[in-house]
């Protein structure tokens, strides 16, 4: 699925945000991916990734589901036609974001991936990138792994903003969850 960048750019103090529309993996799905036309936003972004200070998120914001997955997905951001390469991250639900596992008031989860490398290595083969999402089993075997529910995310952008991992840090995974 090709989809356009809702919100060309918008800079929210000192930090560009690309805007994707909402993402919705399907019930049953061993694999989904979503492609991203990047070409209005790809000079900031490149500038970006060759400043040592910045780096480049994927923000997911407004993740739900009505019920446990039962799967967790492996995320990869790669140049559109090209090889998956290494995973950025993974994005798992456990009962925050799941509205049957909700204590009180229900509130999405929402967690932060840097894709700096992967970014930097797509946008140096095209324009567009692809986010893929893999589902994988417990202890992430190789077996077809379905997701028994349909997981939305409701608010995905990418964020250039100031580097907060050391230099030789490969990825950083923030989530977050409201407290009950």
């Amino acid at each position: 699925m090709l989809i356009g960048v809702l919100l060309a750019a918008s800079v929210v103090g000192s930090t560009l945000a690309v805007r994707i529309p909402p993402i919705t993996i399907p019930a049953q799905s061993e694999r989904f991916t979503v492609e991203v036309d990047l070409a209005q936003t790809r000079p900031k972004l490149l500038a970006a990734l060759s400043d040592r200070t910045q780096d480049i998120l994927l923000d997911l914001e407004g993740i739900e589901a009505e019920c446990p997955p039962n799967v967790y997905f492996e995320l990869y951001i790669h140049a559109k036609g090209a090889d998956r390469g290494g995973t950025v991250g993974n994005l798992a639900l456990f009962g925050s974001g799941i509205r049957s596992e909700a204590r009180g008031a229900f509130s999405p989860a929402q967690m932060q991936i840097v894709i700096t490398d992967n970014l930097r290595d797509a946008l140096q083969k095209s324009s567009t990138i692809t986010i893929a999402f893999v589902s994988r089993g417990a202890g992430g075997t190789a077996m077809t792994a379905r997701s028994v529910c349909e997981v939305r995310i409701g608010k995905p952008v990418i964020l250039i903003t100031s580097r907060t991992r050391s230099p030789t840090a490969k990825s950083l995974v923030h989530s977050r969850h409201n407290s009950i």
